[in-house]
C-alpha cells in the first residue's frame, strides 16, 4: 500500500502542468448542450439584422402600395 501510494505521489508531483483542473463527463456534455442555442441565438440575431437593414427594399419590392393619391380639385 506504501509504495502505490508513493508512486501515485510520485506521478502527480512529476508532471503538475497537466493537472490544473479536473473536468468530468457532464462538462462535456453542458458544453455541448449549451451549443446549440448559442448558434440559434447568433443566427437568428443576425437574421433579426439582416431584415431590419433590409426590410423597406423588400417591402417596396414584393409589398402594394396602399396609398392612393389624392385628386386635388376633390375637397372633403
Amino acid at each position: 500500500m506504501g509504495i502505490y501510494v508513493g508512486a501515485v505521489g510520485c506521478g502527480a508531483l512529476a508532471s503538475p502542468h497537466l493537472a490544473w483542473a479536473y473536468i468530468d463527463p457532464g462538462t462535456g456534455a453542458t458544453f455541448i448542450g449549451n451549443m446549440g442555442p448559442l448558434i440559434v441565438g447568433i443566427v437568428g440575431g443576425g437574421f433579426a439584422f439582416l431584415l431590419k437593414i433590409f426590410w423597406h427594399p423588400i417591402k417596396r419590392r414584393f409589398g402594394s402600395d396602399k396609398t392612393k393619391p389624392q385628386d386635388p380639385s376633390s375637397h372633403e
